[in-house]
């Protein structure tokens, strides 16, 4: 919805199927926002409106923002921090994961909103 707003949050024309978000939610229209611009892809069907989001899939969401909504293209020359827990980042997330504390990045612990606001004042936002 963050995302949605920040980007205008004009209403897109987009069949959802993901079978778990009420289409009357106060979400509704930033998750089909987000899944008709790749931000979304959720699992097996479902987006977990209900579920915490994990670090690591906040990092894709913010990226895939950064890339396809932004138009802006991360460095690819850059290398991927070291984190003593580096084989709990899913392969998918890889290439998101830009910071951690203590040597770590916690990729399945739960992101706060904190850590959301740090993470989206790092953005470029779209016009």
């Amino acid at each position: 919805k963050m995302l949605f707003e920040m980007s205008g949050g004009i209403p897109v024309n987009y069949l959802m199927t993901f079978t778990d978000v009420n289409q009357e939610a106060w979400y509704a229209e930033g998750v089909r926002w987000c899944a008709a611009m790749g931000i979304a892809q959720g699992a097996d069907g479902k987006f977990s409106p209900d579920a915490p989001i994990t670090r690591q899939d906040l990092a894709v969401m913010l990226m895939r923002y950064q890339e396809k909504v932004v138009k802006t293209d991360l460095p690819a020359d850059a290398e991927a921090p070291a984190f003593l827990d580096n084989d709990q980042i899913a392969s998918y997330a890889a290439e998101a994961i830009v910071q951690g504390s203590e040597g770590k990045f916690n990729p399945l612990g739960n992101a706060s909103r904190g850590e959301l606001c740090k993470m989206l004042s790092g953005l470029v936002v779209s016009d």
